[in-house]
């Protein structure tokens, strides 16, 4: 498998944006348009990373999309850490249907306020998402990090991120919360799917989560960057050890076993990042089998 580093991802997009800029240029369009993709509507900025990936593929992580829409029932209950400007969150509604519930938790000001936009854009998909402004940490005691990377423009400014690209935005607004005080507060009778797109911070919200994970057992599909983890200060080994202290076994997105075998996740090197699936050592539900 061939995994790319974030910076080498950008460099792609940013070349095909170029041709994409120039032509819209040429008719008299800018760089902000509202435009429908994979069933949902967007307002989508083209000089951003995830937006451009949006505009061009039909989706943001299209390899991701395409597990859960294989996996994810009508009814099911999915909490979306991380979700940014919503690029996951409405397309997990739209799996989930009018009898499922999205929960979405963003901490940055501005990927919050753009993913409001993007439920006012759809009501029908607005109705089953709820929408918290928070950080997800191991103690709500726990200091909430003045900025967190949530923009990824494809011309790099100066103060992006050396590896990933990223630009760090406030948290202003954000609360502390625990997984699991998330969880009871709203009192959620199952959660059936998390996904979990943190930047490095996994460690601080799986260990927040331990009551969710050992009574609920959710599918979990994660972004898995050690060098971001080290980075915010933990040890990368610490997801492995408390999931599959939890009975969790790990797989590509297709289901199968990683060359690391079924309870170890692989290195990767600085600056990429693997897209993969956490499954429940249970078979307490059909969640784990395709969505035919």
């Amino acid at each position: 498998m061939i995994i790319l580093r974030t910076k080498t991802k950008i460099a792609l997009a940013r070349a095909a944006q170029r041709i994409l800029m120039g032509g819209r240029r040429a008719i008299g369009r800018g760089p902000i348009t509202v435009c429908r993709r994979g069933g949902v509507r967007w307002k989508l900025d083209l000089r951003e990373g995830i937006d451009f990936s949006i505009f061009l593929l039909g989706s943001f992580e299209p390899d991701v999309v395409a597990a859960y829409r294989h996996m994810i029932r009508p009814g099911a209950t999915v909490i979306d850490v991380g979700s940014n400007i919503g690029a996951h969150t409405l397309r997990l509604a739209a799996c989930v249907g009018p009898a499922g519930r999205v929960v979405a938790v963003e901490p940055t000001r501005y990927a919050y306020g753009r993913l409001l936009e993007h439920l006012l854009l759809n009501p029908q998909l607005a109705s089953r998402i709820i929408l918290l402004q928070a950080m997800l940490t191991g103690s709500p005691q726990s200091e909430l990090a003045e900025n967190i990377d949530s923009s990824w423009p494809l011309k790099t400014p100066s103060d992006a991120h050396p590896e990933h690209a990223g630009v760090a935005k406030s948290t202003t607004g954000a609360a502390v919360r625990t997984l699991d005080d998330v969880v009871s507060d709203l009192d959620l009778k199952s959660v059936d799917y998390l996904k979990l797109d943190v930047d490095g911070y996994e460690v601080q919200v799986l260990r927040g989560a331990r009551n969710t994970l050992r009574r609920f057992g959710p599918v979990i599909f994660f972004e898995h960057a050690p060098y971001g983890v080290k980075e915010k200060g933990y040890d990368p080994g610490e997801i492995a050890e408390i999931l599959t202290g939890a009975g969790y076994r790990f797989t590509d997105l297709k289901g199968r076993t990683l060359a690391t075998g079924q309870y170890r996740l692989p290195e990767i090197k600085v600056g990429a990042g693997i897209n993969l699936i956490a499954f429940p050592g249970d078979t307490r539900s059909d969640r784990t089998q395709p969505n035919s």
